[in-house]
């Protein structure tokens, strides 16, 4: 449910946060804090008044580059800003650079969360006809080794595979053909990631690195963990999770 996801969602970024940090790489945290639809610029169009949570994070990821781009970019230049506006069912993130300006750098993700449907939308995020002419539509099953590659690729973790899971709260295991076979609830997640990068070369090569490859693994890994841990997220409130994250960011920050 949607409810459900939007814990799950808290727990996975603070668990990710953890892991990704350290020695001067990772996420910095610079602020948390709710705003409504009037408070903050850009936030998604058709907002309520009271939204949701924006933050605001500094990600440096030179170090996790393969070779080949560490070798063309600065660290200055592989250290981003996240923005982001989550008002579920709706969420903006807003990725940029402070060298450079918005318009030859940037990535944005617009995200729908969609409850309880069966049939997926060809449309979900309502993009206008020049954009789904050049869209790539890459579906994401998160029973699916191959999207994080495979079982022996370090992205893998058995405690993160769905087709293992046996949770207390009475999810999993998730057979292959879960999605054909699942009595239970479902969501779907629709995402339209947009990157913009001046430089004809360093934009061929980053985005078919950043949009064919890098998203994919990164969501697919991520929902795959929001899934499996959900017996340390299912008892907690949105509230207890959002102290947890709050609490988790002061440690990394110190």
């Amino acid at each position: 449910s949607l409810a459900q996801y939007e814990k799950a969602s808290i727990h996975a970024v603070t668990e990710t946060s953890k892991k990704a940090t350290g020695a001067g790489t990772g996420v910095e945290v610079l602020g948390t804090e709710p705003f409504t639809a009037r408070s903050h610029n850009n936030p998604p169009e058709g907002l309520p008044d009271n939204a949701g949570i924006f933050s605001h994070k500094v990600y440096r990821f030179r170090a996790f580059l393969p070779a080949a781009f560490r070798s063309l970019l600065s660290e200055e230049l592989c250290t981003m800003d996240e923005r982001a506006w989550n008002a579920y069912p709706l969420c903006k993130t807003v990725i940029t650079n402070r060298r450079m300006a918005e318009k030859d750098c940037s990535v944005v993700i617009r995200t729908f969360h969609v409850e309880g449907e069966t049939r997926e939308r060809p449309n979900a995020l309502a993009l206008p006809a020049e954009l789904l002419r050049i869209r790539k539509v890459v579906a994401l099953d998160v029973t699916e080794d191959g999207l994080i590659g495979g079982r022996g690729s370090p992205n893998y973790s058995g405690e993160e595979d769905p087709k293992l899971l046996r949770s207390r709260a009475g999810l999993g295991p998730f057979p292959p053909d879960w999605r054909r076979t699942w009595p239970g609830p479902r969501l779907c997640v629709y995402k339209v990631v947009t990157m913009r990068l001046r430089g004809r070369l360093l934009e061929t090569r980053l985005r078919r690195w950043a949009l064919d490859k890098t998203y994919p693994t990164l969501f697919a890994k991520f929902h795959r963990s929001a899934l499996c841990s959900v017996d340390k997220w299912s008892r907690l409130s949105v509230a207890q999770l959002r102290q947890e994250d709050h609490k988790a960011q002061k440690e990394l920050a110190a």
